[in-house]
């Protein structure tokens, strides 16, 4: 397991590094951002969501490139126009790295405006979605697949980093987007239900 740690870190963090560099703004999401705030667990590769211009396709490609990755310009451009994603392989591990242009969704507004900084690695530190942010995104990815993986990763939030929830916000844009029934279930299997929720969520 310790192998496969410094492999992810030497795979994912070229790539934090590359943005650090460029100024392209960018936000953990995914299983490794789920961790973050919440239990352990296995996850093989990292998933990111940037704010990426189609100017920035060429440059981008060309510093992974150079970095060690296996990626397609054509594929980074296509992504940007239609708000999609590409990915990258680094190829020494073998390791791919899925980055999703932010689409235009109050939700990502939201996740890049109160972003987190958090040690990624013993070297560096890297932008994080938000808990709130992971949490909704988890509950669509779950409305759209099904796959119980993705509440199993909203319980361990809410586990290890509910008292520091803005649970207003979550509520609110869980009625949103539809996904409020399976909000109000977990938040009440985790004892949280029972905390009053204030006005928060600062848009």
């Amino acid at each position: 397991m310790a192998d496969v740690q410094v492999e992810q870190n030497r795979a994912f963090g070229g790539v934090i590094d590359i943005f650090e560099a460029t100024g392209i703004e960018y936000v953990i999401w995914g299983g490794v951002a789920a961790i973050a705030y919440g239990e352990p667990r296995f996850t093989r590769d990292m998933d990111v969501v940037v704010r990426l211009r189609y100017s920035e396709a060429d440059t981008l490609a060309r510093l992974l490139e150079e970095t060690g990755y296996s990626v397609s310009v054509e594929a980074i451009r296509d992504a940007v126009d239609r708000y999609f994603y590409f990915n990258a392989i680094h190829l020494e591990t073998g390791i791919k790295v899925d980055f999703y242009v932010a689409p235009r969704d109050p939700i990502y507004a939201w996740a890049f405006k109160h972003r987190r900084m958090k040690n990624f690695d013993e070297f560096r530190q890297a932008a994080y979605m938000p808990p709130e942010s992971v949490i909704l995104t988890k509950l669509q990815a779950y409305q759209e697949s099904s796959s119980t993986r993705h509440l199993d990763d909203v319980e361990s939030i809410l586990r290890v980093s509910g008292s520091e929830l803005d649970l207003a916000y979550v509520h609110r844009e869980a009625a949103r987007i539809g996904v409020f029934g399976t909000w109000r279930e977990l938040l009440e299997r985790s004892g949280l239900g029972r905390r009053r929720m204030g006005s928060g969520g600062e848009a």
